[in-house]
């Protein structure tokens, strides 16, 4: 029998044991596999990420979603917009993270994300601006000069730095890219006359250069100046140096060791004018002899300088003028001059026993025409004192305070209505407070001096209470909209809506309580456009009543498109509610701001128009937009507020039909 058949037959009834066991099992009649478990149920996790300006991307950004127990992560890369989705996440709490191009940074960091059942949405991330990571070249000049070298660096930016004894520089700050450093210094050379340098990812010192002198041959330049000696000789061009002329009648001067260039040579000597006024020399490869300088004499012309002693003492008062130590004394007004000067700078020193002087000098500069001191004030030197006080109540704080008697004076109170009057001399002093729309209590003080501060409480006190106003405004609207016309009361000059009225069936409408002031009001009827926009007048006596121009209404067509916008603080970019926003042009709407800043105005036909915010308690940026509409809504007309101190509203109470107008904290 065939060996080779026998050991085949053996290994095919081998195999069909083992199959017929893995698909029956060992013993058993019937199959007895189990089916496979299900596939466990998976969800997604995604979110957006914002970049950065000249930050990352979505071809450089990589989101990585860690399970927090096996440490097993999935992975994700957002498109073009931002977007992610990580699929096939199953239940588990994961930590993710994210990364970007080098330098940046994301904020948060990473996210803890729970999966338990459901899809995960709303994982944000905002990239801050990448902080660019720079590099240094350096190097150091040795050889014949280290110091004074200029090294010249251009390529992908550009700059220059000189060395200093050591012979070293360093310019830093330099992105990765190919720059050129190329060293200078007049009558030198270098080993390498530049060198190219590759920053990639590391500092690149030891960009060396060695320095090697020139040798430079050397001309002398002369002259001659006819009529003068002691001349100043200025040069320019190719080196800067000055030569003064000796001897006589005629004077000569010299510059030696001139390298060859382009000079130009310039006289100078006070009271001389020159001919020619300047001369050029050319030096090429020898020495050079300038055309003779003739000098002639000016005539002198003289001025004067005037000035003024004011003060404690203004006669008397030694004046003593330098150079030249001339003195004066200042007549029975304070006046002093000093005559027969020449153009040149002068100093004014004031004397007098028992007084000191404010300033201690005073300059001047004569240039061809007559000139004067700053005036000088005196003080006698005798001991002097204070006197203190406070202003309380309402209003206490920048009040003008009026010192008449011995002496004169005014101040202001501070911020808690306090005031000092200082340097005072014995003697009696009236004290007068002053703050326009408002009385004291009571109206002056009077206080005597006598080798004594004076404390505050001990006569010199006041209250200040707010002045009742008067005035009244009248005025009327005509035209086809003249009834329910809103108008707003303004200071002239101000944003701030002070009050409010409506015209009644006539247009006619009245402003009462007014304190002494220059005022605006602007009509607003929707549906509605005046003429003018808005009038104004100023009330300047007590009880006086004053009739505003008229204003013409005039019915606009309705449209059905919209003006809105957003007003936000400056601080942190949030939405300002309750703001004023007034629309004037070619129709007058009034609304205010929803809580998070949004304002629209509605039913506009197409036109110029403007938008304005008005608060107490901001200021904007723009103070108003000009808006034109035209077939189509306009978005977008946007507000920056600043916080500021509530402007203070005019002295007075403001009555409408015998009611107080209040206003909203954001008019």
């Amino acid at each position: 029998m065939n060996i080779n058949k026998i050991f085949r037959t053996i290994y095919q009834f081998a195999s069909a044991i083992v199959v017929s066991t893995l698909l029956f099992g060992c013993g058993g009649d019937e199959p007895t596999g189990t089916a496979s478990p299900p596939p466990a149920q998976t969800y997604t996790v995604s979110g957006k990420v914002t970049f950065a300006t000249g930050g990352s991307d979505a071809s450089t950004t990589q989101l990585a979603l860690q399970n927090n127990i096996s440490g097993e992560a999935l992975f994700g890369q957002p498109d073009a917009s931002g977007n992610y989705t990580i699929v096939k996440v199953p239940n588990g709490n994961y930590t993710l993270s994210i990364t970007g191009i080098q330098g940046s940074t994301f904020n948060p960091s990473s996210i803890s994300v729970p999966v338990s059942g459901s899809n995960v949405s709303s994982q944000n991330f905002t990239e801050k601006p990448p902080v660019a990571v720079t590099y240094s070249i350096s190097g150091t000049i040795s050889g014949a000069k280290a110091s004074g070298v200029t090294v010249a660096l251009s390529g992908k930016s550009s700059g220059s730095k000189t060395t200093g004894t050591d012979g070293k520089y360093t310019f830093s700050g330099l992105t990765p890219g190919n720059y050129t450093v190329k060293p200078t210094l007049t009558n030198y050379t270098f080993d390498k006359t530049e060198t190219m340098v590759t920053v990639q990812d590391k500092d690149m010192p030891g960009i060396d250069f060695i320095s090697t002198a020139v040798v430079v041959q050397t001309y002398t330049i002369s002259g001659t100046v006819t009529g003068a000696t002691g001349v100043t000789i200025s040069m320019t061009g190719a080196a800067t140096k000055t030569a003064t002329s000796t001897g006589t009648p005629d004077s000569t001067y010299s510059f030696t060791a001139m390298a060859n260039g382009s000079y130009t040579l310039t006289p100078v000597k006070s009271g001389f004018t020159f001919s020619p006024s300047s001369a050029s020399a050319i030096v090429n490869n020898g020495n050079v002899v300038v055309a003779a300088f003739t000098a002639t004499a000016n005539t002198v012309q003289t001025y004067k300088i005037d000035g003024t002693v004011t003060g404690a003492k203004i006669n008397g008062v030694t004046i003593t003028l330098t150079p030249g130590n001339s003195t004066t004394t200042t007549n029975a007004t304070g006046n002093y001059s000093f005559s027969g000067l020449t153009n040149g700078a002068y100093t004014a020193t004031p004397s007098l026993t028992g007084y000191s002087f404010a300033p201690l000098t005073a300059t001047a500069t004569i240039t061809n025409a007559n000139t004067t001191f700053a005036n000088f004030v005196s003080t006698s030197t005798a001991p002097t004192f204070s006197v203190s006080g406070t202003v309380t109540g309402t209003g206490n704080s920048g009040v003008t305070m009026n010192l008449t008697g011995s002496a004169t004076a005014s101040t202001t109170t501070d911020a808690t209505g306090n005031y000092t009057f200082s340097a005072l001399a014995n003697g009696t002093y009236t004290i007068t407070p002053d703050k326009t729309g408002f009385t004291f209590t009571p109206g002056t003080q009077t206080v005597t001096v006598n080798n004594a501060n004076i404390p505050a409480g001990t006569g010199t006190n006041f209250v200040i209470s707010t002045a009742a106003g008067t005035g009244t405004l009248t005025g009327t609207v005509t035209g086809p909209g003249l009834s329910n016309v809103s108008i707003a009361l303004r200071v002239t000059g101000s944003n701030r809506t002070i009050a409010t009225t409506t015209t009644d069936t006539t247009g006619n409408y009245s402003f009462t309580g007014l304190a002494n002031n220059a005022y605006t009001a602007t009509p607003t009827r929707t549906g509605y456009t005046f003429t003018p926009a808005s009038v104004s007048a100023t009330i300047t006596a007590t009880n006086q009543t004053l009739t505003l121009a008229n204003m013409i209404s005039a019915a606009v067509a309705t449209g059905n498109r919209t003006i809105s916008g957003t007003v936000v603080d400056s601080a942190g970019g949030a939405g300002i509610a309750n703001i004023a926003m007034r629309l004037t042009g070619a129709t007058t709407q009034a609304v205010r701001t929803d809580v998070d800043g949004n304002y629209t105005f509605s039913a506009l036909a197409s036109g110029n128009y403007t938008v304005t915010p008005s608060s107490n308690n901001y200021t904007f940026s723009p103070q108003s937009l000009d808006v034109a509409v035209g077939t189509n809504n306009v978005n977008g007309q946007d507000f920056t507020g600043t916080a500021s101190a509530n402007n203070a509203a005019p002295a007075g109470t403001v009555t409408i039909g015998g009611t107080t107008s209040s206003t909203d904290s954001n008019e």
